[in-house]
């Protein structure tokens, strides 16, 4: 429906058909009569609820540049990446309510220091409205879905040369190439081998070479 700051209504003079001794028709909007206007009636004419200007979102002592109240979602990218505390973000903006207010949908993808890059819980944006017009206008952060646990915990490794079964020590998750080599040479029923590491979006891959 429509709300809002809407544009005043009018009547064009070819619709005017009004008949009688001098009859007119008066409209009024955003404040703009007067007492006598309005002969007596106790209801006067207000301007509509619009938003306006700009607004801030805050993480952990990183405030972005100002963020229009109708910004785009590259816009709000833009703001929210470049915080030096956060990686990677999908935004995604909602068609606006009829007093132009906006949802923005926001995934983070990759953060500073978190490891699977979508791992772990942000804490909750903090907006500031200082400067967005508007009655009562204001920004709501809510949590849509939870982050992934980090990657934690050690892992063991067995090798079995058909007679014997061996098994490392306790490996860290993100054991080095150069470590995990030296663990698996440890092993009594291995001789020397190769490794290498590749770091993932959602871990590592390892590949081992046996040389003999």
């Amino acid at each position: 429906g429509v709300g809002g700051k809407v544009q005043p209504m009018s009547v064009a003079a070819v619709d005017d058909e009004l008949t009688g001794n001098s009859p007119s028709l008066n409209i009024y909007s955003d404040l703009d009569e007067t007492s006598s206007d309005r002969r007596g009636s106790g209801i006067q004419s207000r301007t509509g609820n619009e938003l306006g200007e700009t607004f801030t979102l805050t993480l952990r002592g990183h405030t972005t540049d100002p963020i229009e109240f109708n910004a785009a979602d590259t816009t709000m990218k833009t703001r929210l990446e470049a915080l030096p505390n956060i990686g990677t973000v999908d935004v995604k903006r909602s068609a606006p309510s009829p007093d132009l207010g906006y949802t923005w949908t926001v995934s983070f993808l990759s953060n500073p220091g978190y490891f699977p890059v979508n791992s772990r819980n942000l804490d909750l944006l903090t907006p500031n409205v200082e400067y967005l017009s508007g009655n009562s206008s204001t920004v709501t952060v809510d949590a849509i879905e939870e982050g992934t646990e980090p990657l934690s915990g050690y892992f063991q490794l067995k090798y079995s040369d058909g007679n014997y079964t061996k098994a490392t020590d306790e490996l860290e998750k993100d054991i080095s190439a150069a470590d995990l080599k030296a663990e698996l040479e440890e092993l009594d029923i291995v001789g020397a081998v190769d490794v290498s590491r590749t770091t993932n979006v959602d871990g590592y891959t390892w590949l081992v070479t046996f040389n003999g």
